[in-house]
């Protein structure tokens, strides 16, 4: 009946344990893509801002004498 009643609680404990881990994993997975995505918008930024500067570079050239 002990060994019942160890078992029972052993699986609890592991059932808890994963509904942790799951849990833990979304969180992960969601801070994960949110970084991703403000590195790519990051990414995108910088790369307008190149362009940009690039484009205000040729425009000067092009202006002087």
């Amino acid at each position: 009946m002990k060994d019942e009643s160890e078992k029972k609680k052993n699986a609890a404990q592991s059932k808890d344990q994963e509904v942790d881990r799951r849990k833990f994993i979304e969180k992960s997975a969601r801070e994960v893509g949110a970084c991703g995505f403000a590195v790519f918008e990051l990414a995108r930024t910088i790369k307008s801002e190149i362009i940009q500067e690039v484009v205000d570079n040729i425009k000067d050239a092009i202006r002087r004498p």
